[in-house]
């Protein structure tokens, strides 16, 4: 801080005299800091403020904008006043203990609107919702007009709104922004809506009674870029081919019933495994009392199929087996994961394992949690310490069963120390993925909410998320380290195929879509697979609008989700 000479000496005269001392001016060296500033404005109450003070690595600033607002740059960002008024505004430039300070005043006017918006995207899909933020100035009421040729009533008053164009095209939207006592400001934005290219939903394989509902459960891209398809109804299991520009069927699927010498109703098919030879969809089939475990396998091009009991033991007696996943142990061998209930053998209740040969006839079999008629080994994946897998079980005597996740070595020796509960009694886990080296998604549904778990090897949580209004079917992880999740997402009571991607780190979904074909009263989306240009391939399946049967769907997307 500069010292006025004068005063120092008046001061240095009187302590003289009074002290009988004597007193030296010191010499005082001139800063030579400059401080300015000029502004500009940019709107009615925002301001733009230059600095034009020195400059140097060692010289700091500090503004005061005159409504208890400071910012302490060499240059602010612009300034925007709350209301209107005079406002002093003061730039303080310091270097060591030089200071100087340039005071100036700002007079703020009551002045007229300024429109502004900007959609919350660049590109939408049909069927969409576009919002729209406004940041608009100055403005007490609001004109919109979406410029939409399709409907009449695409205006609104509100100040930020929606809407949905159900036609792809390039739109322009119009904003007029009015305050009383001034003219309107009209500003105009243009959105870009993409059609839905790719959206095979016309196909339906069997018979389709109303007691025969078929389901996708699995799809794959064939070397030459179709899609292979299967497709589970009630009496067996469809194998076929679709188009890859528009996902409709190129032939007709051949079916591949169990026989062995029963007559087998209510097919149900859990899973569908890609392995190194072909195709793997392990399930269960009832012939009256008994439910045994099956597997269908195909080769990689979907050109022959068979099927096999994979029962835990021949009896003929009442008992239950399924088979819910399955795991590549190497080229041709395979290991079967599931639950048994064959009475009145006691040493077969509980979880169980089979082990399989390329033609699937079985090696042997291992049960764990014996006597635990409630246990159930739900899905398995092989990694290189062993098999993890993840199922329910009877947490304690007298408790309800409860997800959990445990391990087996490479010699198929259960690891009790690795057992971790979810503690959610509804919850099914219905597939275990590796998204990276050292971590896995437990993937599964509670009720009317999907699940997805982070773990490491030995289950310990990373993070456990859920999704409301969502039913997960499937998730697979991209080159690039995406988790996306395909499945069913409840919007006004209406379901509607969907998928979502997830956050790996935090599992907070990123973004989601979903579709709804137009000849269906409600869809799902069953499965899904990377295809080769990048993007994904769903399947589906759905109710028609003018019938019960139940039709099957295909949906191509981009790399980040978006139907083409």
């Amino acid at each position: 801080m500069k010292i006025n000479p004068s005063i120092f000496l008046l001061l240095c005269t009187v302590l003289t005299i009074g002290l009988y001392s004597t007193c030296k001016l010191p010499i005082i060296e001139d800063c030579a800091l400059k401080a300015a500033f000029s502004y500009d404005f940019t709107g009615d109450s925002t301001v733009v403020f230059q600095n034009n003070s020195d400059a140097a690595s060692d010289i700091t600033y500090a503004w005061n904008f005159g409504d208890n607002q400071f910012d302490n740059t060499a240059q602010p960002p612009p300034h925007r006043y709350a209301a209107p008024g005079i406002y002093f505004v003061t730039l303080t430039v310091m270097r060591l203990d030089c200071t100087e300070l340039y005071p100036d005043t700002i007079e703020v006017k009551d002045g007229g609107p300024i429109a502004q918006f900007m959609p919350n995207a660049t590109t939408y899909q049909v069927d969409s919702t576009v919002r729209f933020q406004n940041k608009s100035l100055n403005a007490d009421s609001f004109a919109w007009d979406f410029g939409d040729p399709d409907r009449t009533d695409d205006v609104s008053g509100a100040p930020t709104p929606t809407w949905v164009y159900s036609r792809a095209g390039s739109y322009q939207v119009r904003l007029i922004a009015r305050k009383a006592g001034f003219e309107p400001d009209t500003a105009f934005e243009d959105v870009t809506v993409k059609a839905v290219v790719f959206v095979g939903s016309s196909f339906n394989v069997g018979s389709n009674p109303a007691s025969e509902e078929e389901r996708m459960v699995g799809i794959d891209q064939g070397a030459t870029g179709e899609y292979y398809v299967a497709i589970a109804s009630s009496f067996g299991c469809f194998f076929g081919k679709a188009s890859k520009t528009d996902g409709h069927l190129l032939n007709t699927p051949n079916i591949k019933a169990p026989d062995e010498n029963f007559v087998y109703q209510n097919v149900q098919v859990n899973n569908f495994k890609k392995v190194s030879d072909g195709y793997l969809l392990p399930g269960r089939a009832n012939a009256g009392a008994i439910s045994t475990a099956y597997a269908y396998k195909i080769n990689l091009s979907f050109t022959e199929s068979s099927v096999k009991r994979l029962p835990i033991d021949n009896t003929t007696g009442v008992g239950t087996d399924y088979a819910y996943d399955v795991a590549e142990i190497a080229a041709g061998k395979y290991l079967f994961c599931g639950d048994s209930e064959d009475k009145p053998l006691s040493d077969s209740i509980g979880g169980y394992f089979i082990h399989a040969k390329s033609d699937l006839s079985k090696g042997w079999n291992k049960t764990i949690f014996n006597g635990e008629i409630e246990a159930e080994a739900r899905a398995i994946l092989k990694y290189s310490g062993g098999y993890l897998v993840a199922g329910r079980k009877v947490k304690s005597a007298g408790s309800n069963r409860e997800a959990c996740f445990f391990k087996l070595g490479n010699n198929f020796a259960y690891n009790n120390t690795t057992l971790k509960f979810w503690d959610a009694p509804s919850l099914f886990i219905n597939d275990i993925v590796q998204v990276s080296a050292d971590r896995y998604a437990l993937v599964g549904n509670e009720s009317n909410i999907g699940r997805v778990r982070l773990v490491d090897e030995n289950g310990t949580e990373i993070w456990s998320k859920p999704y409301p209004d969502w039913k997960i079917y499937q998730v697979l992880v991209t080159p690039d380290n995406r988790i996306i999740a395909a499945g069913r997402i409840s919007q006004n009571g209406v379901f509607k195929a969907g998928w979502m991607e997830i956050n790996p780190a935090t599992g907070i979904t990123s973004t989601y879509q979903a579709h709804l074909p137009s000849d269906l009263k409600w869809a799902e989306a069953t499965c899904i697979v990377p295809t080769s240009d990048g993007g994904f391939l769903l399947g589906g399946n759905g109710e028609s609008k003018i019938s019960t049967t139940i039709k099957n769907f295909l949906i191509k997307t981009d790399p980040f989700g978006k139907t083409q």
